[in-house]
């Protein structure tokens, strides 16, 4: 066995009575806490203070906490901090609150609780200073003009009456939620909305970086929001330039053709003068008053060829524009953009390619830094989050224009895509843009929607007919190209191989004697699959897959979208593509009123009489059968030739249904012609011998010398080999 100590006994007594002793001189001790600032927050240390004045923590753990007045007060500190949000750090054996807002508001708020629980506070000089309270900065920006089209912002911090030096300024602008502590100034905050406004303008307070933007920027729709920006002179001047629209430019409306009217040329000069003041133009003219000339004749008199320019727009359109160069302006370079053929380092070449196939080669196009880039129907990115739309967003060009026909007052969304292809950062972020436009409250969407018409309007331009009525002519007649998509083609080509075996047995490329009247058969199939193939018996041909029916509903979605009513008149020869057209067109305008008026109308009255008198939009079809003669539809602004006849006496006769006597609008007539076909070569034939074409049909007896006017057969009607973009 082993041998006990006999000391042992006597220590451990000894060491109660030393602890019993210890808890004796605790019975008094009261609770201490002192609070120390630091930018890592308000700190604060626990202890016990004795009657001497000695302290030690409250978490010295060599004893247990008996009396029930130190427990309760450990129970009210635990509550106390629980409340405030302080939390413990064991390692440095206190407490810290990191939240500076949540530090103002325990020094103006909660203190004076603790002081009545806990009687012995001690402050340091850190911790007084936050106890004054939250104080707010004044921030005060100023713009200064950095060459003729961009500004410098700079920015200043003020305390009370005193300026922030750059290292305070600094590490307030990186502080959470804009509060932070300053050692010998306090707690100091940025108000919401200026931290908001500093984000925004992504103000950088290094001094070796320059606080650098677009002029255009003045206009963003956050400008005013929370920081006032005080203009120099120059930028004052500036803003008043801009708006002035560019009317003193004599010197270069005497440069523009004659063949412009007073309203295009004012548009080719506001366009000029925002690209001069460092913006960037949105042109929304109504469809028919030539938006295409006028952006063309910008390009021919303005663009210095030093780059090449880019114009992006729907497949269909792509042949409108080439066409459009060559009748205007063929001195101009064009060029098709194609997937084997990108732009270069070539200078002055004016390109024209279609979403689609932008979309496709955006990693090869986005590398070339454009002159003017422009894209006609912008509202084919409306979604910024599509592909096309990020496609555009990342091309590169010195001046940048979009262009469409369709309003835009109530689609305010589709604007902050359009507005970030022309001027980024103008409206602000998409998240930012829908919260404002989307508010619960209404008064405040509504108020921010005119904001937006407010702050955009120097950058866009739009005419309506009405308002330019006094120069247009009584009649405006447009030739819409249109595309032959894919399957057209095959039916073309088809057809076309088999009328040309059919009527040239010999091979020599011109019509068999006795062969000459079928040549009108063969050109009226190939007209159908212009329109439509599924009109020609026993083929089945989705309508919505042609091409003219596709530019159709674009244009007509132009004309319904927007105040003012509309009066359309759709004439065919081909009865079939009438009723097919019917259907597709109702679903797409379900609220138009829609009227028919063909051979088989029995009371040709009925459907006349009420298109006259509806007072909505309305569409009527018409058969030239029908139509051709004895009918008014001169209620109707809109008329549109699905397939243009051969004899121009006729074709005037549908067009005198709509202008003619009472007729108070002016009038435009469109004329859907397919690219490269048939159609477009006849359309030619008639422009440079209208006379001599509508004598030979109108007299059948000269058919035969039909090989005269039209030359070798092949050249006649072949498929040209266009690229439509595609």
């Amino acid at each position: 066995c082993v041998e006990s100590d006999p000391s042992q006994p006597r220590k451990r007594a000894t060491q109660r009575k030393s602890e019993n002793q210890r808890v004796l001189d605790r019975a008094n001790d009261q609770l201490a806490l002192e609070f120390f600032g630091s930018e890592k927050g308000l700190l604060m240390k626990a202890f016990w203070r004795n009657s001497s004045g000695q302290k030690r923590s409250v978490f010295e753990t060599d004893l247990p906490i008996i009396g029930e007045a130190e427990r309760e007060q450990m129970v009210q500190l635990t509550v106390l901090t629980r409340e405030v949000g302080f939390h413990y750090q064991k390692k440095k054996d206190c407490f810290i609150l990191d939240d500076f807002e949540r530090i103002a508001g325990f020094f103006s708020h909660g203190m004076q609780r603790w002081k009545s629980i806990i009687k012995d506070l001690t402050l340091d000089a850190g911790a007084k200073e936050m106890a004054q309270g939250l104080q707010q900065v004044e921030i005060m920006g100023r713009a200064e003009g950095l060459g003729r089209k961009k500004m410098q912002l700079n920015y200043q911090f003020r305390l009370g009456s005193e300026w922030m030096d750059q290292e305070e300024v600094q590490r307030l602008v990186s502080a959470k939620k804009g509060t932070y502590y300053l050692k010998g100034r306090g707690i100091v905050q940025i108000k919401e909305g200026q931290s908001r406004a500093l984000k925004y303008w992504e103000v950088s307070f290094d001094p070796n970086r320059v606080n650098e933007w677009p002029r255009y920027m003045l206009y963003s729709l956050w400008v005013d929001k929370g920081i006032n920006l005080d203009l120099a002179g120059e930028l004052k001047r500036w803003r008043v330039r801009l708006l002035s629209q560019g009317s003193k430019q004599d010197e270069f409306i005497e440069e523009l053709p004659e063949f412009l009217r007073t309203y295009q040329v004012e548009g080719v000069t506001w366009l000029k003068h925002i690209h001069h003041n460092g913006g960037h133009a949105l042109l929304a003219d109504e469809m028919g008053l030539g938006k295409t000339l006028q952006v063309l004749t910008l390009i021919n008199y303005c663009a210095e060829f030093k780059r090449s320019s880019l114009i992006v727009c729907p497949a269909s359109v792509v042949p409108v524009w080439k066409s459009e160069v060559e009748r205007w302006y063929p001195k101009l370079k064009v060029r098709i953009l194609k997937s084997d053929q990108m732009p270069n380092k070539e200078k002055g070449i004016l390109w024209i390619s279609s979403y689609s196939l932008l979309r496709r080669n955006i990693e090869a196009v986005k590398k070339v830094q454009f002159e003017y880039l422009i894209l006609d129907e912008a509202q084919c990115i409306k979604n910024p989050l599509a592909k096309v739309s990020q496609a555009c967003f990342a091309l590169k060009g010195q001046y940048r224009l979009a262009i469409t026909g369709t309003p835009l007052e109530n689609k305010l969304l589709d604007l902050w895509s359009i507005f970030n292809f022309l001027m980024p950062n103008l409206m602000g972020t998409l998240q930012q843009f829908e919260t404002a436009l989307q508010s619960e409250n209404s008064a405040v969407a509504s108020e921010f929607s005119q904001h937006v018409k407010d702050q955009i309007s120097p950058f866009v331009l739009r005419r309506l007919k009405e308002r330019v009525a006094q120069e247009l002519p009584e009649k405006t007649e447009v030739d819409i190209i249109c595309p032959i998509e894919d399957a057209q083609k095959t039916f073309y080509n088809a057809y076309l191989n088999s009328g040309i075996s059919n009527l040239d047995s010999s091979g020599s490329g011109f019509i068999d004697k006795e062969k000459r009247f079928n040549l009108f058969s063969l050109l009226t199939r190939l007209r159908q699959v212009c329109c439509d193939p599924g009109i020609i018996p026993n083929v089945d041909f989705p309508i919505e897959s042609s091409g003219k029916v596709l530019v159709l509903l674009s244009r007509l979605s132009e004309a319904f979208d927007g105040r003012k009513k509309r009066k359309v008149v759709i004439f065919s020869q081909f009865v079939k593509l009438l009723d097919r057209l019917k259907p597709v067109l109702s679903k797409r305008f379900p609220e138009t009123q829609i009227f028919e008026l063909k051979g088989s109308t029995r009371d040709r009255s009925q459907p006349v009489k009420a298109f006259q008198n509806e007072r909505e939009s309305a569409i009527i079809l018409v058969s030239l059968k029908a139509g051709g003669t004895g009918v008014t539809l001169n209620t109707a602004d809109y008329l549109f030739l699905m397939d243009p006849w051969w004899n121009p006496a006729v074709e005037n006769q549908a067009i005198d249904r709509v202008h003619r006597m009472g007729q108070t609008l002016p009038v435009f007539i469109f004329r859907m012609i397919t690219k490269g076909t048939i159609e477009e070569r006849i359309q030619k034939l008639k422009s440079e011998k209208r006379a001599l074409f509508d004598s030979t049909f109108n007299d059948v007896n000269m058919v035969k010398d039909i090989h005269e006017y039209f030359g070798n057969l092949n050249h006649l009607t072949a498929l040209e080999a266009e690229e439509l973009g595609e």
